[in-house]
């Protein structure tokens, strides 16, 4: 990696990036061992970022291969959805299975397409967008990165060397022992299965709800009946 790029670490992922960048956090997430998602852009004040390179992770349950088959069929679907249908428009550069020089298998697609962004100067004008993903399936933390860069063309291209570098810098390493890893992924497909079956009967919290409040009910009119006899006898 270039002298020039820095390398972030965080819950375990790793990945390069120019110092030039900031992070921007997203509001709606909060980071995790278990999911997350933010993403770096230039740091300049005076014009719009010319660069967007997003870091998202997630645990699931899968093996990397299933994953790299997948992920590149659902990006293809995906990028023919949000362009309703509108498939000329559309561009698929590469789509390809690489291994990096730290032995990570991963998936790298690149496509072009037209789109109103902020990273292009006028938000009204339709302009081409270059986007990049490179993502695999970690067998060890049990979570699927993805990292995502979006550019114009004119910046990828001016520019290819190093962000391909940034986005081929993605890689895990082992946090948790693997008796630590056994336990929390059977805790979450504890908390998983709970919420299946809580799902498929969702009448049961009501049900004991209801039998709560008339238990409730019943007792409020013993307890006065009670309360009554006692001030009798006071009498």
């Amino acid at each position: 990696m270039s002298e020039t790029a820095a390398l972030l670490e965080i819950f375990g992922i790793r990945l390069r990036y120019l110092p030039t960048w900031r992070i921007v956090p997203d509001q709606t997430y909060t980071l995790t061992y278990d999911s997350g998602l933010f993403r770096f852009e230039e740091n300049v004040m005076e014009k719009r970022s010319r660069v967007s390179l997003g870091l998202r992770w997630e645990s699931s349950q899968s093996d990397n291969e299933t994953f790299l088959r997948e992920f590149g069929e659902n990006m293809e679907r995906e990028y023919q959805k949000s362009l309703k249908g509108k498939s000329h428009q559309l561009e698929m550069l590469r789509n390809e299975i690489l291994e990096t020089d730290r032995g990570v298998r991963l998936r790298f697609i690149e496509t072009q397409y037209k789109a109103t962004q902020s990273l292009v100067n006028n938000p009204r004008k339709m302009q081409r967008l270059r986007v990049c993903n490179a993502a695999f399936y970690c067998e060890t933390t049990h979570r699927m990165v993805i990292a995502s860069l979006v550019t114009t063309p004119q910046y990828m291209e001016e520019n290819r060397e190093r962000l391909e570098r940034c986005l081929l810098s993605l890689e895990t390493r082992k946090v948790y022992s693997p008796e630590e890893e056994t336990q929390r992924m059977e805790e979450r497909a504890r908390r998983r299965e709970a919420a299946r079956q809580k799902a498929q009967r969702p009448l049961a919290g009501l049900a004991g709800r209801f039998r709560k409040k008339e238990k409730s009910n019943m007792e409020a009119p013993e307890a006065e009946t009670q309360s009554v006899g006692r001030e009798d006898t006071a009498r």
